[in-house]
């Protein structure tokens, strides 16, 4: 299995931001201008997902969307799921992605619940990244049960940005 993890692109400032927004923030108009950028770079990269999967907080909703449809997965293979929200254990995900069943799989999330779920699946006592906003990852899992996966690149969403001109 393929795994990719990116962080959500940016969210608004705590000045544009109304007092409920703060607490679950949108994407910015430059996070959405970024998150295109870099899905059109990973669609440059050919990806083929079978299943995109994303936090509920409405930023990595956002992303999860815009990268979607930038790569042409059909609504009904996009969804929101509790084992991205922050502080989750990564355990939790790795099960749900083990029942999946896909070949390539996009988890859009959080910092640093993502980089604990790469530090899972790598074999890694502690941390070992530090996804910016809009970095993807690449993982070839081999096994699921226990993790054992390989990184294969980490692109920051300069890079992507780059590609998809």
């Amino acid at each position: 299995m393929r795994i990719y993890l990116m962080r959500h692109a940016t969210s608004g400032s705590e000045e544009e931001l109304s007092r409920s927004a703060k607490e679950d923030p949108p994407l910015s108009p430059n996070g959405m201008t970024k998150a295109r950028a870099v899905a059109r770079g990973l669609a440059e990269l050919r990806i083929e997902l079978h299943c995109v999967l994303s936090s509920p907080l409405a930023r990595a909703a956002q992303t999860a969307e815009i990268v979607s449809h930038a790569l042409g997965v059909p609504a009904g293979q996009v969804r929101s799921t509790d084992a991205l929200r922050p502080g989750t254990k990564p355990s939790v995900l790795i099960e749900e992605m083990a029942r999946l069943g896909g070949e390539e799989v996009l988890c859009v999330g959080h910092s640093p619940h993502l980089d604990d779920v790469m530090a899972s699946l790598l074999g890694c006592s502690s941390r070992i990244t530090v996804l910016k906003k809009a970095a993807v990852a690449c993982v070839q899992c081999e096994a699921l049960s226990p993790p054992r996966g390989v990184l294969l690149w980490l692109y920051p969403q300069r890079v992507l940005r780059r590609l998809g001109r």
